[in-house]
């Protein structure tokens, strides 16, 4: 049997709206199976109202999909999905694919709590955003130096336990201090996430398992918990290790948070603890084993300074 063609074209819009010609080109089954890669590209189509076939990424039946709808078949199989295009892909429904995520320009959506897979390491590129917009999302890891947006919704990172780099911004709707609705960051497993120049803006961040470091750049960060215990109170163990660069916290620095058990170890570099919320009595502090927590801060080398709102 004659292997596998998928064919892949692009159209570029015209002005008035409609495709120009363009290039069409086939790749064999057997050559996507080497580069095990797929990449799904957004951009306008005139017949918005098209679907396409399930696709399992790095097998048989893998395309390339050109179209801003949400994605309402599964995705499944180990290849890498890659976001180009200036538009935006907005994935549903429950994923499998275990392969890589990688957001290279445009906007990728996740529109459910099983739009990516725990497994996939998500990359965000400079220019490109991963919009979250559902309640939950827990992924294998995150890296880049792209946008992403997390609403009043909860982004789970590391499971996968690797070790990454992100230097973009990630932005959380809402504030840590009162009852309303604000989005969460959470770094989980063993892994280390370097935050490198990168900003983590409202809401609130959590080391809940292995390493966030900080080694060059100058990294912010609104509300930064360390160690803490989940909703049923079993205690997680974090750890924020400083070594070169700056950090600066702009309401809280918790270390060991309501029952859990965390570590600051500086070893060089400046920690800023300076008021950014314009409310004094809700920023800016650090505080040592908060609630029941158990914290320790190390300090060996480097600067720690706080200052009140």
């Amino acid at each position: 049997m004659a292997p596998l063609s998928v064919c892949v074209r692009e159209r570029p819009l015209r002005p008035d709206g409609r495709h120009a010609p363009g290039r069409r080109e086939r790749r064999t089954y057997r050559q996507l199976r080497r580069q095990r890669h797929l990449r799904v590209q957004s951009r306008r189509r005139h017949n918005p109202g098209r679907r396409f076939e399930p696709r399992h990424l790095g097998e048989r039946d893998a395309r390339i999909v050109h179209h801003e709808h949400p994605r309402h078949r599964v995705l499944s199989g180990d290849g890498v999905l890659a976001k180009t295009g200036t538009g935006t892909l907005t994935l549903s429904g429950t994923n499998t694919f275990t392969g890589a995520t990688l957001v290279s320009e445009g906007t990728l959506t996740a529109g459910s709590t099983g739009a990516l897979s725990a497994s996939t390491a998500l990359t965000v590129d400079t220019g490109a955003t991963f919009n979250l917009d559902a309640a939950q999302l827990v992924i294998g890891s995150l890296a880049g130096a792209g946008t992403v947006t997390t609403g009043t919704n909860a982004l789970i990172v590391g499971v996968n336990n690797a070790d990454t780099t992100f230097s973009g911004t990630l932005t959380n709707t809402g504030v840590a201090w009162g009852s309303d609705a604000r989005g969460t960051f959470s770094k989980t497993g063993t892994g280390t996430l370097t935050l490198e120049s990168a900003t983590i803006a409202g809401g609130e961040a959590y080391v809940l398992g292995g390493t966030i470091a900080i080694s060059s750049g100058t990294t912010a960060v609104d509300y930064f918990s360390v160690g803490t215990a989940t909703t049923s109170g079993t205690p997680n163990t974090g750890t924020l290790a400083i070594s070169g660069g700056t950090l600066n916290v702009g309401v809280a620095l918790q270390v060991g948070d309501w029952g859990g058990n965390g570590t600051v170890n500086q070893t060089g570099g400046t920690l800023n603890i300076a008021a950014t919320c314009g409310i004094s009595a809700n920023c800016a502090a650090i505080n040592i084993g908060n609630q029941g927590g158990t914290g320790t801060y190390n300090i060996s080398a480097g600067t720690l300074s706080i200052q009140g709102g």
